[in-house]
């Protein structure tokens, strides 16, 4: 099996964290032409009402990608939810390797 995956296989992705927990799935994701490769990725979770904005997660932050899901570290659900605190207090601020928009 091949290590290399394509754009439309990235694409609706689903995101869990390492314990088991649901993030998303990729909607987009951007690349750095210097050095050509994947800087951050677009995920979006329409399931849950929690999750309803769309996050932007690092590169750093994944532990493993494969055709079948993307794997992140258990804490980065506790950094999405505070940064949903932190922007409801003071817009602007983001906890490192999570960012957040509206849809």
């Amino acid at each position: 099996m091949s290590d290399f995956l394509k754009a439309k296989q990235l694409i609706g992705l689903s995101v869990f964290t390492e314990s088991g927990h649901f993030i998303g799935k990729i909607t987009d994701f951007e690349v750095d032409a210097t050095v050509q490769s994947i800087l951050r990725y677009v995920v979006v979770n329409r399931e849950n009402i929690f999750f309803k904005n769309q996050f932007i997660i690092s590169a750093a932050e994944v532990l493993s990608l494969s055709a079948e899901k993307m794997l992140v570290r258990d804490e980065l659900v506790k950094e999405i939810a505070g940064s949903k605190k932190e922007k409801m207090m003071a817009p602007g601020v983001e906890p490192s390797g999570v960012a957040m928009s509206k849809d």
